[in-house]
Parts: C-alpha cells; sequence; structure tokens
C-alpha cells in the first residue's frame, strides 16, 4: 500500500493523488517526495510540473509517452484549461483513422502536466472498452464505474462512434456526458466520425451538450501512419 502520510507539513505525492475520483480508476506511483520547506513561486511550479509529469508517464499507454499537442486549436484549448479551471469547455477532435486525434489529447494533457499547475485527476477510457465494463453488470455496479469516470478532473473518451449504435451505447454516453455537463467538468472526445454523424449516433440529447460545450477541431481525412 503507497504512503498517504504527510510529512513536515507537506503533502507526499501519494497522498495529493488520493481520494475517491481515483479509486478504482489510477496506480499510484511509489513517489514520497515532500515538497521543498517554503518554496518560492518558481520551486513550487517545477515541484508540481515533475510531479504531473511522472504521473502522465506512469498512466499514458508507452505509444502515446511522447505526444505533444501540435494543432494551434488543441494547444489553445490546454492553456485556456490552464488558466482557468472553472471554466472549462469540451474538445472534439474529428477525423479518420490514423490522423493523430488520440496523440493530440495526450498532447493536451502533457502541456497542462507542464505547466507547474498542481496535478489533475484524469483518465482516458475507449468507448467500446467503457461499455465492456458495464454490460453485464448490476445497476449499481454500473452507476459506481460510471461516477468514478464522471468525477475525473479530465476525460478523455476514445474513439466514440466506433461501436455499433444501440440504446443501451446511446444511454451510457448520454448518462457520461450528461454528468460532466452539469459538474462543468472538461472531457475531451476523439471520434472517426463526421461532425454531421455525431447527432444520428449518440442522439439528440448528447449532441446538444457536445454542440453547446465543444470546441471542434477536424483533423481531416487520410491515415498519416501509413502515410509515414
Amino acid at each position: 500500500m503507497t504512503d498517504h502520510t504527510e510529512r513536515r507539513g507537506h503533502t507526499t505525492l501519494a497522498a495529493a493523488l488520493a481520494g475517491s475520483r481515483y479509486a478504482g480508476l489510477a496506480a499510484e506511483p511509489d513517489d514520497d517526495e515532500p515538497q521543498p520547506e517554503r518554496p518560492t513561486p518558481q520551486e513550487a511550479a517545477e515541484f508540481n510540473r515533475q510531479r504531473a509529469l511522472r504521473c502522465i508517464d506512469l498512466w499514458t499507454p508507452p505509444v502515446f509517452r511522447g505526444a505533444r499537442a501540435e494543432h494551434p486549436d488543441v494547444t489553445a484549448w490546454a492553456r485556456a484549461y490552464i488558466a482557468d479551471r472553472s471554466r472549462p469547455r469540451w474538445l472534439l477532435l474529428l477525423g479518420s483513422v490514423g490522423t493523430g486525434k488520440t496523440h493530440q489529447a495526450y498532447g493536451a494533457l502533457r502541456l497542462i502536466a507542464e505547466s507547474g499547475r498542481p496535478p489533475i485527476a484524469w483518465r482516458a477510457v475507449g468507448a467500446s472498452d467503457l461499455y465492456g465494463q458495464l454490460r453485464g453488470r448490476s445497476g449499481d455496479e454500473q452507476q459506481q464505474t460510471l461516477d468514478r469516470y464522471a468525477a475525473l478532473d479530465v476525460l478523455i473518451l476514445d474513439d466514440l462512434g466506433v461501436t455499433k449504435d444501440t440504446p443501451f451505447t446511446e444511454e451510457t454516453i448520454y448518462r457520461l456526458v450528461n454528468r460532466r455537463y452539469e459538474t462543468n467538468l472538461p472531457l475531451i472526445i476523439t471520434t472517426n466520425m463526421r461532425a454531421s454523424d455525431i447527432k444520428d449516433a449518440v442522439g439528440d440529447r448528447t449532441a446538444s451538450r457536445l454542440a453547446q460545450m465543444c470546441t471542434q477541431v477536424d483533423l481531416g481525412r487520410g491515415d498519416r501512419r501509413r502515410a509515414r
């Protein structure tokens, strides 16, 4: 068990990351390095930056650990969140397979981690993986899983629309999106769908919230992986 104690009045990394929003979702780094005594603003920012980057490296899949946000609209979104977390916008990354949507999403998180602000509770989940976690579970178990994802500071919902649409998938996405809408928490969504197809895939209620909240970034068509 990771140590959640506080030393000399300073919160350890594990203690800073502990809490209900992480339960069952994220591992904790084995790191209890205390913050420097009476740090200067520059020292505090560097401590936060290093701590946040360790979390990024721990929780990011290896293929995306070097991801950098390169699209100007993605970097603008991340910087707006860094500047004022109380007024988040959502980010909708559109494009065909291989255009770098997930790369840009993880890159946005790395930009946030490098800012020197305290680390945030975040997680990425594929839409099909989310459905798989919920199918066959009781109503209470489904609600607990959705509650954990809904309460994260930032959530990446990857590959929305990759699974065949059913009443179950439509209702699941609505419940998750609506919770984050009501609690004013940011959401990063990636999808292979065109913007004009989203309403048919997720339903009127979800599409309405996405239209209101999202900054849309279209990364185009064509597989850049194959091109490289």
